[in-house]
């Protein structure tokens, strides 16, 4: 299965690679998925641009990476 894992791009100082998501990756890996790591906030992506490499891809799993503190994505 091909599994996207996304940071969506936000207002933050934060800029840091997000580990968390680096880590699900390795583990679906190890269990024989196909991975794609999308740092819409590095890249800065919007929501369309996310979309859109979703569906390149042939995701059928999107997980969304969010801090709390971030989830009101103004």
């Amino acid at each position: 299965m091909r599994v996207v894992l996304t940071r969506p791009r936000y207002h933050t100082f934060l800029i840091a690679p997000p580990l968390g998501m680096g880590y699900v990756s390795s583990y679906l890996r190890s269990r024989g998925h196909e991975t794609l790591l999308l740092d819409a906030l590095n890249l800065d992506l919007g929501s369309e641009e996310i979309v859109a490499e979703c569906r390149r891809f042939g995701a059928r799993i999107v997980g969304i990476y969010l801090l709390s503190p971030s989830s009101s994505l103004g």
